[in-house]
């Protein structure tokens, strides 16, 4: 499975968190269930959504930070896992990119979200890198 499939994974993972909260082993496979995949999950699959849901409420804080004018809990539960997804790649693994995240997390709310999600999620996420470049990842 190629890194931007994983990361549509992830993102469907976190979206089924968000709307029905199950152990982790649960949300893999219904993952893999409905996505029909067969083989392994890989590594960076299991712990981009371990990290997210273990840093879940730090993650929610910082797209909490940047909401303009936004309730959080009036952001669509699609738009809040894909910022999830993103800031979690941000912060916690190392060898990404942020704008490769910020890019590929764009790409996904084109397909699964709204018209203004794109640039809705790039502001936030712009915001973010702003804020976080210089703060060392934790490895």
């Amino acid at each position: 499975m190629k890194r931007k499939e994983e990361r549509e994974l992830v993102f469907k993972a976190l979206y089924s968190l968000h709307m029905d909260p199950n152990p982790l082993d649960k949300i893999l496979d219904d993952a893999i269930s409905l996505n029909d995949i067969t083989g392994e999950i890989s590594e960076y699959v299991k712990s981009s959504i371990a990290n997210i849901i273990k840093h879940k409420d730090e993650v929610d804080a910082i797209i909490e930070r940047f909401l303009s004018n936004w309730d959080f809990k009036r952001v669509s539960p699609i738009d809040i896992s894909l910022l999830r997804l993103a800031i979690g790649e941000m912060l916690y693994i190392s060898d990404i990119p942020p704008e490769v995240s910020i890019n590929e997390v764009i790409e996904l709310s084109k397909k699964y979200s709204n018209d203004n999600a794109p640039k809705f999620i790039n502001g936030i996420l712009d915001s973010v890198l702003k804020e976080e470049k210089g703060v060392s990842r934790p490895e």
